[in-house]
């Protein structure tokens, strides 16, 4: 199990529950990739090795998370890995410490559904037909991330929140307090000193933040922090909202109205702070319309939204996680090249994501591919039934083209030799090269491009949510299919990371939020160590306006 560290570290922060929902999906997948074509992949950039009291050799992510104790559901803050399976009788030992009568109350236990029972009796065992459509994750058995977690996590990985009371935490700036409170600060930063310690040189952080919470100040905190600990290091801020179906109907114009400002409060402080701030506002999937997604699928559905949001992470990240390096300059082989090309200055740091899930492959001929190539980006004018769209609403007018100031695509799961229609791994990028020479952009630089063979995984812990009736086992399109098919086992995937004035419509949105709000709608925002007043407001406003004049002033331009 040794993974042989050259440095490279990446270390990964989630903070809030529906950002937990995202990384279960994410670690999930690094869980089914080992062993898969690992040769393409370093591992230990995402994992560390260690051994337990009874030298038995682990294997866990390079991560530490924050959430409240409910949501954890049957998991122990110090996972299973390094339990000591100790066993407590409260009451007896409590009689050995005084005479008098003892009442112990106990918090019932959350149930285990028929995956993490499954994982219990035998993890170990082969994944074959039966297993995999009998043990396959429920939808209607997840209540919480930790209810389809297969990932083994670290003791010093997890992390608890305590909120006491009817304590309001939908608010940007509601974090601090509950941060700040007891040792919930110390004993999160001492977890981040304890991962970084073992890196020999941590090239970058991808955070994960649920910015429609109090979780955004203290992701504040968080950056702040890594960045004074590894000045070097890129770090690249993933701001999650949760989908529709997550906000509680009740007071439903009022979350709406918060949500609005704790994304404009989000883009101002992250797009300064990070690297790269790429918004993952789950709710945008609500008009998802996708051939190749089943009538199972559920834009309501954090279960399923969150997979989708993991499976563009993981396949983005491939660029810089791969052991053979890209081909040419337009590639990008760590977490500060891609940053520093996709985001070359401050003023104009904010990503948008997007990706076709599955690709649809192989049985497309050259020309359809080719046009595929030309018409998928979302820069361009010309409809795309396969593009997923996560970080912007906006829908450009046919007319439309946007100024480009740096993107990077990932083709992952291409294989040659298929079919007389397949193309090899140095075919397709030759094809995205081409592409990102002909001059449909608006500015420079061309696209970064990266392709690898190492298709995605569809574990047991994947919503069924693909349409199987059309997709092969490996993905694939398939015109004639079984009665009864199987469903696909991994599938092809591209991600586009862009930067271009496209989330300019965004950003002018959450400009508005913000200048026009009346004292009402700031009150709940200026309350307790992270709240704001009136000169912090106008801060944000300038800075949003800044990021008006590059995204909003340079469309069409």
């Amino acid at each position: 199990m040794e993974f042989g560290g050259e440095g490279g570290e990446i270390l990964t922060v989630q903070l809030g529950s529906t950002s937990n929902h995202v990384g279960t999906h994410f670690w999930n997948i690094q869980d089914e990739l080992f062993g898969k074509k690992e040769t393409e992949l370093r591992p230990e950039l995402l994992y560390r090795t260690g051994m337990t009291c009874n030298a038995v050799g682990t294997r866990t992510p390079r991560m530490v998370l924050l959430d409240f104790k409910h949501s954890l559901g049957s998991l122990k803050p110090t996972g299973t890995l390094y339990d000591s399976s100790a066993v407590f009788n409260l009451e007896e030992d409590a009689s050995q410490m005084w005479g008098g009568g003892v009442e112990v109350h106990e918090e019932p236990l959350h149930k285990k559904n028929q995956f993490l029972t499954w994982l219990e009796e035998g993890d170990q065992q082969e994944e074959g037909e039966d297993n995999y459509a009998a043990n396959r994750v429920r939808e209607e058995e997840v209540s919480v991330w930790s209810d389809y977690l297969k990932s083994q996590y670290h003791p010093k990985s997890t992390n608890l929140l305590h909120k006491y009371g009817n304590i309001d935490f939908d608010c940007f700036t509601h974090g601090k307090d509950l941060f700040m409170e007891g040792d919930a600060k110390e004993e999160f930063f001492d977890s981040i000193r304890f991962f970084l310690e073992e890196c020999g040189r941590v090239q970058g952080f991808h955070i994960l933040v649920d910015v429609n919470s109090g979780y955004g100040s203290i992701a504040q905190e968080v950056i702040q922090e890594l960045k004074d600990d590894a000045r070097s290091a890129a770090v690249i801020t993933f701001g999650v909202t949760e989908p529709d179906g997550a906000i509680p109907v009740k007071n439903l114009n009022k979350s709406l109205a918060r949500r609005a400002m704790n994304q404009a409060l989000s883009a101002s402080v992250f797009s300064e702070m990070s690297s790269l701030y790429i918004p993952l506002p789950l709710y945008t999937l609500q008009n998802l319309r996708n051939p190749l997604l089943s009538k199972k699928f559920k834009p309501s559905s954090l279960f399923q939204t969150s997979a989708l949001a993991a499976t563009a992470i993981d396949t983005m990240s491939l660029a810089y996680r791969r052991k053979k390096p890209g081909l040419g300059t337009n590639s990008a082989n760590t977490m500060s090249e891609l940053t520093s090309r996709v985001a070359p200055t401050s003023d104009i740091r904010i990503g948008t994501l997007s990706m076709a899930f599955p690709f649809p492959y192989p049985s497309v001929s050259e020309k359809e591919l080719d046009t595929l190539v030309k018409n998928w980006s979302p820069l361009h004018h010309a409809k795309n039934p396969f593009n997923i769209q996560l970080s912007t609403t906006s829908i450009p007018s046919p007319e439309e083209m946007f100024p480009l100031f740096g993107s990077s695509m990932v083709m992952r799961g291409v294989q040659s030799g298929e079919a007389e229609t397949s193309f090899t791994s140095k075919s397709i990028e030759a094809k995205l090269g081409e592409y990102a020479k002909t001059g449909r952009f608006l500015l420079e630089p061309a696209p970064m491009y990266s392709t690898l063979s190492l298709a995605l995984p569809i574990a047991v812990s994947f919503p069924d949510i693909l349409n199987n009736s059309i997709l092969g086992s490996e993905g694939e399109i398939r015109v004639n299919r079984e009665e009864d098919p199987l469903p696909p086992y991994s599938v092809p995937v591209w991600t586009h990371v862009e930067n271009s004035s496209r989330i300019g419509k965004d950003i002018d949105l959450f400009h508005s939020t913000v200048k026009r709000a009346t004292s009402h709608h700031k009150y709940p925002f200026t309350s307790g160590r992270g709240g704001l007043d009136d000169e912090d407001f106008d801060a944000v406003v300038e800075r949003l306006d800044l990021l008006k004049q590059e995204y909003v002033y340079r469309r069409n331009y």
